[in-house]
């Protein structure tokens, strides 16, 4: 006999998750997931106990977290000071949508902007970048 299946996850699975949910429902939040990622949740999250084995798979999911965590804050350095380094991309900032990195991918596909005596040379080599049909 197959094992029944909700939405692809197997109801074996489901079960185990069971007290997880629970606990998450407990907290009456509706941000669970948001509120799981803050510091606050974080520890909360620490402080459960769910078993031996899921126990070992939320210790290793904590530490990917924080070592993901360490880098992003890395790279956040990082683009601040490509930021510093470029201050073109104050001009492109003013553009609603467009944040740091886009700002500096833009400058950095671009290039020599003087090279362009229009704005419409401009978007004919952005869209050639992007690769629009041209006519």
């Amino acid at each position: 006999m197959v094992p029944r299946r909700t939405i692809g996850v197997p109801i074996q699975r489901v079960e185990q998750l069971k007290p997880f949910r629970t606990a998450i429902e407990a907290t009456g939040t509706y941000r669970w997931l948001y509120d799981l990622l803050s510091p606050r949740g974080l520890a909360w999250f620490r402080k459960q106990d769910f078993g031996p084995i899921e126990n070992l798979v939320r210790d290793q999911l904590l530490s990917q977290l924080e070592h993901h965590a360490k880098h992003m804050a890395l790279f956040d350095e990082q683009l601040e000071q490509a930021r510093k380094d470029f201050p073109q991309t104050e001009a492109l900032l003013d553009i609603y949508g467009i944040g740091v990195f886009s700002a500096l991918v833009i400058i950095a596909e671009l290039g020599e902007v003087k090279r362009f005596r229009t704005t419409k040379q401009v978007g004919v080599y952005a869209a050639g970048l992007i690769g629009w049909p041209t006519r």
